[in-house]
């Protein structure tokens, strides 16, 4: 009985700490994305009641996502640095939702780099960088079910890899950095409509790192995000997911979750 309060108690903190994945962690995508979404809280929810008080060991690792970027004053190079926490339900008592056997966690800010001065590209936070290092490092098949092995692997490595284009974030910039309203989306391949002739990404690279102190480097870039909440640009009516502009699907937490 014991166990089951505190997998009950675990839950409810779980769930105060996830809503951002019910509103579309890092990115949300409107209103149908945020119903996937929860169903996707759901399924971690389930794995945060089965570990519970289960006393097993949680993981974790550093990782440092760099954006490098070719202009015609030379290379640019910014980065963002993350941490990633993930446990399993070794003993398997208690509900197993969607046969979820493990939960993980995300922390730390987006990566970033000044291109030009003032003007910035971002590569946005996003759900999948909790198991976006398993992918790069350990194997295709490992991201999409995590192991206890696999974790153990990664947890040990301290190596940079590049990231294949499908695994590129959803990358932004602002027109006004000042103002978080003017955000925009940037294709990988076309960063010179952005900013300018000559301009173009060289390559997106991953590095395991040991459990550091994170940074806080990206409240200079834009100081606001600290105060903000909600979208960046706030819904005034319903729309169409196809109608919705890129500020009204995005929420703070694509550039910084936690303190």
């Amino acid at each position: 009985m014991l166990r089951w309060v505190l997998s009950l108690v675990g839950l409810v903190v779980f769930w105060g700490g996830v809503q951002a994945f019910g509103n579309g962690i890092g990115v949300g995508l409107g209103h149908e994305r945020a119903e996937m979404n929860r169903r996707n809280v759901l399924a971690l929810a389930g794995a945060s009641l089965g570990l519970a008080g289960c006393g097993g060991k949680t993981y974790l690792w550093n990782q440092k996502m760099t954006l490098r970027v070719m202009t015609p004053e030379g290379e640019k190079t910014g980065f963002g640095i993350t941490q990633v926490g993930m446990a399993f339900n070794e003993d398997r008592w208690g509900p197993n939702l969607a046969g979820a056997n493990y939960g993980a966690w995300l922390k730390g800010e987006a990566a970033f780099v000044e291109v030009k001065p003032g003007k910035f590209l971002f590569a946005l936070l996003e759900e999948r960088y909790q198991t976006l290092a398993l992918k790069t490092f350990i194997g295709d098949s490992s991201w999409a079910t995590p192991t206890k092995t696999d974790t153990e692997k990664l947890e040990q490595i301290r190596a940079k890899k590049p990231l294949a284009r499908e695994d590129y974030p959803l990358l932004v910039t602002f027109t006004d950095i000042k103002n978080p309203k003017t955000v925009k989306e940037v294709k990988p391949g076309k960063l010179d409509e952005a900013f300018g002739n000559g301009v173009y990404l060289l390559a997106v690279d991953l590095e395991m790192l040991g459990v550091l102190e994170l940074s806080n480097q990206v409240d200079t870039a834009i100081p606001w995000i600290t105060n903000h909440k909600g979208l960046l640009i706030p819904l005034e009516v319903a729309k169409r997911t196809s109608e919705l502009k890129i500020g009204e699907k995005l929420y703070q937490t694509a550039f910084k979750i936690g303190e």
